[in-house]
Parts: C-alpha cells; sequence; structure tokens
C-alpha cells in the first residue's frame, strides 16, 4: 500500500498532465467556451493549458464582434489578450463621444456610458437652470452643470 500511495505523489507532484496529450485547438475550444476569469484560472492547470489561455483565438472569442472598428488606429497590441485587457482598463469613446464603451473584465460583458448629452434633461436646453460645460477631468466633452432648481 506504501509503495502505491508514493506512486500517486509522485503522480500528482510531476509536471505532466493528462491534458498535455490533448490536441491545443480543442484546449482553446474548450477555454474559450468559459469567462476571461477562468481562462486565467485554468492556465495554472497544466502547460497545454496555459498555451490555450495565451492564445488569440480564446482571446478573440471574449472579445466583442466589432472590436476591430473599435481599436483606436494609433494603438497596437501583441495579442488579443492584451487587447482584451485595454477593453477593460481604458475606456473607448464611441458615437461620436456620447458614448464610453469598456469590457467587464471578469464576465467579458460589454459595459456602456452615456453622457448627458445622449440622454434628455428636463429643460437641459434652458440656459437658466443648465449649462454645458467642458470639464477637463470628464470622461465627456462636455457635461452638464445644474444652474438653478424650479
Amino acid at each position: 500500500m506504501s509503495e502505491n500511495h508514493g506512486k500517486r505523489r509522485r503522480e500528482i507532484g510531476s509536471d505532466s498532465s493528462p491534458f498535455d496529450s490533448f490536441p491545443e485547438d480543442c484546449i482553446c475550444k474548450i477555454v474559450s467556451c468559459t469567462s476571461p476569469r477562468d481562462a486565467c484560472v485554468v492556465a495554472t492547470v497544466s502547460k497545454a493549458f496555459e498555451s490555450a489561455a495565451k492564445s488569440d483565438v480564446v482571446w478573440e472569442k471574449f472579445l466583442p464582434p466589432e472590436y476591430e472598428s473599435l481599436v483606436p488606429s494609433s494603438r497596437h497590441f501583441s495579442s488579443k489578450k492584451e487587447l482584451y485587457f485595454a477593453f477593460c482598463e481604458d475606456p473607448v469613446l464611441i458615437d461620436d463621444g456620447t458614448k464610453s464603451f469598456w469590457l467587464d473584465k471578469a464576465s467579458g460583458k460589454k459595459c456602456i456610458m452615456l453622457s448627458a448629452m445622449n440622454i434628455s434633461i428636463m429643460w437641459g436646453d434652458t440656459p437658466q437652470y443648465w449649462e454645458w460645460i467642458a470639464f477637463p477631468e470628464a470622461r465627456f466633452k462636455r457635461v452638464a452643470k445644474l444652474l438653478d432648481l424650479c
């Protein structure tokens, strides 16, 4: 019994995994059916999963279908994973700067913030109550400043 126990311990502690014999495209397919968070976690399972979790094939599945049109022409990314995390950490202005787009890091879900210019504000075009100002720290070009309450 102790001989089998020792053998089992060596197997568990070894660097190889039964998954290492799977074709990488198969593992990529499996990983791409999970979430971005899970893709990062499964990278610790084996070398095969680590390789798949770095694959552009996997990370492209987590990007929105229209991602190419959202990438500023001035930016270059070495991988789809790098692009994914850029979308998570650095929101992109879309629709003539009236909306901000980013991805939720854990789930990959799209997030959109509307600017005040994109919503209807009661008496928003009445200078007595509202002023549209540039605010350098703001995400959007102009913000609504309430001047007076009725």
